[in-house]
Order: C-alpha cells, then sequence, then structure tokens
C-alpha cells in the first residue's frame, strides 16, 4: 500500500470497519469513520478509510482506493471523508465528516487529479457533512450532501449535478476488460478468468449506457491453486516458501481408521472389499470445492486410479463339460476292469479248491513236488491229479462243473 505522505511502500494497511450510514436519526449523533464502500457497478473499485502502520490507529487516518478489487491500495485523501461512486465509478466523490466544510472534492479519472466545489455560495456558511450520496445504482452524475450546522442546529441538504462535465460520451476505445487477480497475480480464481467491462481510468467521457457488469469468462489450466490437502494430509512450505507441499499425517490416519485393515484400505496398500472395476488412492491433494479448471494440460493431482484384483473366474459351462469327460472315463475305466476280471475268471484252468488230500498223498505229492522245484519245474500227470483229489473222473465231474 502507498501512503500520499511521501512515506514510502508500507507492509501493513488497516482499515476502519464501521458500516455506512445514509442518514443520521440524530443530527448531533457522533461523526464515524467511513467504512469499506464498494457499488456493484463500479467494477472493480472499492473506496476505505485507515491508516498505514503496525496497527490500526485514529489519530491518523486517510482514504485509500483500491482499483482492482482490494488488491493493492493508495491513499488519495489525508482525515476522515465521507465518499461515493458516480456515473459507475467514473465520478468519485469525497467530503470531510470530522470537521465543518463548505467543500466538496470529485475526480474523474479516479484521484489521479482531483477538483475542489463550494457546495454553498455563501462563502461564511459552513457546516458538518453526515454522508454524500449518489445514485443507489451509481449510474448517474448527481449527488446529494446532507448535513447541520452544530451552532444553530440548522440543517443542510446540497444539490450537485455533474451531468455537464463531459460532453463526449464514452466510445469503444474509452472501455478496458479488467480481470481480478489473486495475491500470487494469477487471474485465474476457482479455474476460471473473468473480464469485466469499465471504463479507462484517464478516459475524458461519460458512460451513456448502463454496464452491468456482466463477465466473460474464460477457463484456464489446472494450477497448484485449485488443489487443497486431502484429509490426513498437512501442508509443509517448500525451502523457498513460495508453494506447499501436502504430507501424509500417519498419527491422523491411525486416529481415524484404528483398524488395521481400514487403515491400509485407505492408504490404498490394499483395494476396498467391493472394489468392482478401480479403486482411488489419495495423492495427497483434493480439488477445491467450486474450480472449474481443465486438467487437459494443466496439474493433475487428483487421486490415482487403480485396476480392483481380478477375481477367479467360474468355467461355467466349459467346466461341466470336462467334468462330465473325466465322470465318463472313471466309469469306463470301471467297467473296464470289471471286465478284464470277469474274463480272467471264465477262462482260468480248472479250480483245485474243492480237491481233499489224505496226509501220505500229500506228503508224497509235496515231496514231488519240491523235487520238481528243485529242478526249476513241477510237472503234473493226469493220474497224479486223479489220485490227489482221490476220485474217479465220474465223480470229479459232478463236483467240477466246467469239465465236458
Amino acid at each position: 500500500s502507498t501512503q500520499s505522505t511521501g512515506a514510502g511502500v508500507f507492509c501493513h494497511l488497516h482499515l476502519h470497519g464501521l458500516k455506512k450510514k445514509r442518514l443520521h436519526r440524530d443530527r448531533y449523533a457522533p461523526q464515524e469513520f467511513g467504512p469499506l464502500h464498494t457499488k456493484r457497478n463500479a467494477v472493480g473499485l472499492a473506496l476505505a478509510t485507515g491508516n498505514v502502520g503496525d496497527a490500526l490507529s485514529d489519530d491518523y487516518v486517510g482514504v485509500f482506493l483500491s482499483r482492482d478489487g482490494g488488491h493493492r491500495w493508495a491513499e488519495i485523501a489525508n482525515g476522515s471523508h465521507t465518499y461515493d461512486f458516480a456515473d459507475h465509478g467514473a465520478l468519485m466523490l469525497l467530503v470531510r465528516n470530522m470537521e465543518r466544510t463548505d467543500t466538496l472534492r470529485w475526480s474523474w479519472d479516479e484521484f489521479l487529479t482531483s477538483n475542489d466545489c463550494r457546495m454553498v455560495t455563501n462563502a461564511s456558511i459552513s457546516f458538518l457533512a453526515h454522508d454524500v450520496v449518489a445514485d443507489p445504482a451509481a449510474v448517474g452524475e448527481r449527488a446529494i450532501v446532507h448535513g447541520v450546522d452544530e451552532d444553530t442546529g440548522a440543517g443542510y441538504l446540497v444539490h450537485l449535478d455533474f451531468a455537464s462535465l463531459h460532453e463526449r460520451a464514452c466510445t469503444a476505445d474509452d472501455y478496458e476488460i479488467w480481470s481480478p487477480s489473486s495475491d500470487e497475480g494469477s487471474n485465474c480464481l476457482l479455474g476460471e478468468t473473468f473480464g469485466y467491462k469499465r471504463r479507462r481510468r484517464a478516459a475524458a467521457c461519460y458512460n451513456d449506457e448502463v454496464l452491468e457488469p456482466t463477465p466473460t469468462a474464460k477457463r484456464c489450466k489446472c494450477s497448484r491453486a485449485d488443489y487443497a490437502c486431502d484429509e490426513c494430509y498437512e501442508p509443509v512450505p517448500s525451502r523457498d516458501f513460495k508453494t506447499e507441499h501436502c504430507v501424509r499425517s500417519d498419527a491422523c490416519f491411525e486416529l481415524l481408521y484404528p483398524n488395521a485393515t481400514e487403515r491400509a484400505i485407505a492408504l490404498g496398500e490394499f483395494p476396498p472389499q467391493d472394489c468392482e472395476s478401480r479403486y482411488a488412492v489419495s495423492r495427497g491433494y483434493a480439488m477445491v470445492e467450486g474450480t472449474r479448471c481443465e486438467l487437459n494440460g494443466g496439474i493433475d493431482l487428483l487421486p490415482e486410479l487403480r485396476e480392483c484384483p481380478k477375481p477367479i473366474e467360474s468355467s461355467g459351462g466349459a467346466g461341466t463339460v470336462v467334468l462330465l469327460v473325466l465322470l465318463t472315463l472313471i466309469a469306463v475305466g470301471v467297467l473296464a476292469g470289471v471286465v478284464f476280471v470277469w474274463r480272467r475268471r471264465s477262462l482260468a484252468p480248472p479250480s483245485l479248491e474243492y480237491a481233499t488230500l489224505d496226509d501220505n498223498e500229500g506228503a508224497a505229492l509235496g515231496a514231488e513236488s519240491m523235487s520238481d522245484e528243485e529242478n526249476g519245474a513241477v510237472v503234473l500227470s493226469d493220474d497224479d491229479i486223479d489220485r490227489a483229489r482221490g476220485s474217479t473222473a465220474d465223480d470229479d465231474d459232478q463236483f467240477n462243473p466246467r469239465s465236458t
């Protein structure tokens, strides 16, 4: 902020914020400092009373003007004043309100220059001004100053007409497009750049049209300003203190998610249980509510999207076919085994399980068998078989159904 006394540029501007009153109920009511004052049709312009220094003070005050929505201020008058806008801000009016006066100060170039106007023709008359009031919509060039003579109690009401101040109406070359900006100087606010049409500061003309503050908006690319730290992430300034980085707070995650599994899911170490397609893992940043910036070509700090693990797919009809084939093969194998055993038994030699041997014959036969086994083979003749059975061939026929 620049102070007009020539003290230079200071770090702190302190503004009085009392509400501006249009009329005082008590004509002897104590005067108040002018508050922060703006009008809808005076785009980007603001007037305020304050002081530059270490703290807010009543000892020295001045009137400050901002042309960029309060981003930068410059002092335009010393002392306390009441003030207002007219003609879309092209006309500014100031009247001292802490002492008797007969003069109004006005400017048509936003106080690049200023002029004094005597409000009463009688030079001996002065009064304490309560307020200066222009058209509430700030579209005209007329204003009223009202006040009171503290000595006599007489009230004063002064009408001022500045319609003949400029004979020329403004043309297209007399206007500019103003865009509000942030403290960092960026014109992108919440992802958009807004442009407002207003009269140039030094254009010597009057506005013959109603300039509604309808902005032209243009979206801009996402920047770091469009993001804030996400839940459980804390801002940490960079080494040059120009930017901030969001750093995870493990203590916050442990407090919000006491369960280790839930905490791991919140940190993105595991997908959520109801994961269907993709799940988001925070990078530590969340987009500021209301921003309309474009991600294409800008900074993308949105959560990372990861693919959900693929579930074990059911084989469906193919599995059923495979199962049927396996069951069929097993059934064929079992059937083949049964047929094989049955064929082996049907082709086997006559069974000896029905024969009986006495002790002597069994011993002799066993000896002979042992003798033959020692020679490498056992040979039984038909007579040996009949003798071992202890019966005739006729008797054998009735016990051996396989004989023919």
